[in-house]
């Protein structure tokens, strides 16, 4: 047992704090108010018990349910799993399912894979680096997010 405190000692400061820390973006959080929103996450959660609002499972993840970053009113949070987090995002306003890719280029990655005979994997590999990004949409004829030839 000493080897292994020995080869992990606890870390009580330590490096991974403020601009040490590896998601420092110098001080400015990305919600305005960000001190309020960490407030209303905590109630909201011990007022959830840490279980899903949507399906019961346990969450740690809060959603505004306006899809803003800005009003973190208690009515407009729902404390919400990792899956139903992702379902809610992948859904437009009208409750149908739309990923990020139908409003960037106005249509998923299934039909992306469709019309340039490449797997889901490859295709979401080349629209993360910017060179193959710009390579396929020229193919799918897609000039600039949201807007097709």
């Amino acid at each position: 047992m000493e080897n292994v405190k020995k080869l992990y000692p606890a870390k009580k400061n330590d490096s991974r704090v403020g601009k040490n820390n590896h998601n420092w973006n110098g001080g400015s959080a990305g919600y305005k108010d960000h001190h309020q929103m960490k407030l209303n996450r905590l109630e909201k959660l011990k007022q959830a018990k840490g279980k899903c609002e949507v399906c019961g499972k346990n969450a740690k993840t809060i959603h505004h349910i306006d899809e803003t970053n800005y009003n973190h009113d208690m009515s407009n949070l729902i404390v919400v799993c990792k899956v139903c987090h992702g379902v809610l995002h992948s859904k437009d306003l009208k409750g149908c399912y739309n990923s990020k890719y139908v409003r960037k280029y106005g249509m998923n990655i299934e039909e992306m894979a469709d019309r340039l005979g490449l797997n889901k994997s490859t295709v979401t590999t080349y629209l993360s680096n910017k060179a193959k990004r710009e390579e396929i949409l020229l193919k799918l004829g897609i000039k600039k997010k949201g807007a097709r030839a």
